[in-house]
């Protein structure tokens, strides 16, 4: 996980890969920005539910909905698993945040 300081001055860490994600929500729920085109970006809560599913807000529509590990990469449900591989889907905060402050 790579991690950077924004012009907000706020720290954000890469996220690559969905046990990356499910490891960063085992701690409880976080928040998001998925880079778009031309600089854009789409905010987003995260949480990871009991029976392993992600819940996710829209903070751009106030939608909810609730995905499987499948779902969350496919292109034809949701853009977040192309923005993983693309390397476009960041968390607010600090990669050690993840840790437990370790």
């Amino acid at each position: 996980m790579l991690e950077y300081k924004g012009k907000d001055g706020q720290t954000y860490t890469r996220i690559d890969s969905v046990d990356e994600l499910r490891t960063v929500l085992s701690g409880g729920q976080r928040e998001f920005k998925m880079l778009l085109n031309c600089g854009v970006f789409s905010r987003k809560e995260m949480a990871l539910k009991p029976d392993g599913r992600f819940y996710v807000y829209n903070h751009i529509d106030d939608s909810e909905t609730t995905l499987t590990a499948g779902e969350l990469m496919d292109a034809s449900v949701t853009a977040i698993g192309k923005a993983i591989t693309k390397a476009a889907f960041w968390m607010y905060g600090k990669q050690n945040e993840l840790k437990g402050g370790e």
